[in-house]
């Protein structure tokens, strides 16, 4: 294996060659300057920007949690759930992985059931330590099958014995041929640890796909399976449910058990190039009452900001009105992963404070820029 050589970037810095240096790192770790008949699809480039930045993002967590909640107070975000690397799981035996596949091809859920318990005895007898904030943890789908349950395990293990860590997610290109092949068996595990662990809260991103992106068995039933089987809490995307069988039954079962959405314009858009536009899924599940909450996805990498998602919003679907937005503002902290009741109530209520002294301040200017009275029910 080659050696490679490393140049420390103050070395960029004092030989004045720093500003082109950036410029190459800011178009490898986001999409600035992103141009697709140079480089790879955008849902290639949003994904490897992942690996690109990690030697940077582990210098100093601490300063880059105070900077993300410095901009969030910027744009009046009462409340953030951070998802950063969690505890790693144990290694496996390499047997296991082969019974895991074989499992998956009988499609068998009571064998798989049986096999992830034995699978989970061996995570549990692991060590995890070193939770340092609030934050959502997750598994990969992308890894292969026991370490994608190991990081899973690990995650329900955290979040159920700390209060640090609210939630689990699954994340991960939804259209890597792993995650494909393996999406059933992924929703038995997210479904055995809901059951094992009942009170840890569960967000999927789910039919992260369209047409040009995937197969059309695929794109059948990834959202229905999310809430349907895994039983999460909230799905993030939902892009494909057009194409997916039984869309009303799905929307019917998220109403009814109040699984919300989380809406990722920004990210959609870049991601799922034909999400552009009407070919959104928004209006579908906007107009079945489903839950909602608007979401930056991953700000740094798409050059956004929470702000810019509700403004895309207003700007682009004329029948939101602003008591629909003004619902989804209190939908981030009214399906938000916050475990203390009383820390719940206290920033629902700060929020609810915020909204009205903005209402009131523009319905008091004699010649308001916008009339609120036209967007008010």
């Amino acid at each position: 294996m080659g050696s490679c050589d490393w140049t420390p970037l103050q070395a960029y810095v004092s030989n004045g060659s720093f500003p082109a240096v950036r410029n190459q790192l800011l178009e490898e770790w986001s999409i600035y300057n992103y141009i697709p008949e140079r480089r790879e699809t955008p849902a290639d480039h949003f994904f490897k920007t992942f690996g690109k930045f990690s030697a940077a993002k582990d210098v100093d967590v601490r300063k880059m949690l105070q900077w993300t909640k410095d901009n969030a107070v910027g744009q009046n975000i009462a409340y953030m759930e951070v998802m950063l690397t969690g505890p790693k799981g144990p290694r496996f035996d390499a047997s296991l992985e082969a019974q895991l596949l074989a499992v998956q091809e009988a499609r068998n859920a009571t064998a798989a059931a049986h096999l992830l318990g034995e699978v989970f005895q061996t995570v549990d007898a692991a060590t995890w330590k070193d939770i340092t904030d609030k934050y959502l943890a997750y598994g990969t789908r992308v890894l292969p099958p026991l370490y994608v349950f190991g990081g899973l395990a690990v995650s329900f293990m955290a979040s159920q014995a700390s209060p640090l860590v609210v939630g689990v997610n699954l994340v991960g290109a939804e259209t890597d041929v792993t995650a494909l092949r393996d999406f059933w068996l992924h929703m038995q595990m997210v479904r055995y640890l809901r059951q094992k662990y009942p009170a840890v809260r569960v967000a999927l991103h789910a039919g992260e796909m369209t047409p040009d992106l995937a197969e059309p068995q695929d794109l059948t039933h990834h959202v229905k399976d999310s809430v349907t089987v895994a039983m999460a809490h909230r799905i993030g995307h939902g892009e494909d449910l057009p194409f997916e069988d039984d869309v009303e039954g799905t929307l019917k079962f998220m109403l009814k058990h109040g699984v919300a959405l989380e809406v990722l314009l920004t990210s959609n858009e870049f991601v799922l190039p034909q999400s552009e536009g009407d070919r959104h899924s928004f209006p579908l599940y906007f107009a079945a009452g489903v839950p909602m909450v608007l979401s930056s996805d991953d700000p740094g990498i798409l050059r956004t900001s929470q702000t810019e998602q509700f403004m895309t919003l207003a700007y682009k679907y004329d029948n939101v009105r602003y008591a629909d937005i003004k619902a989804m503002v209190l939908n981030s902290i009214r399906y938000s992963f916050i475990k203390e009741p009383q820390l719940k109530a206290r920033i629902y209520s700060k929020v609810q404070d915020d909204l009205a002294a903005f209402e009131a301040e523009w319905l008091s200017k004699k010649a308001p820029f916008y009339d609120m009275r036209k967007l008010l029910p």
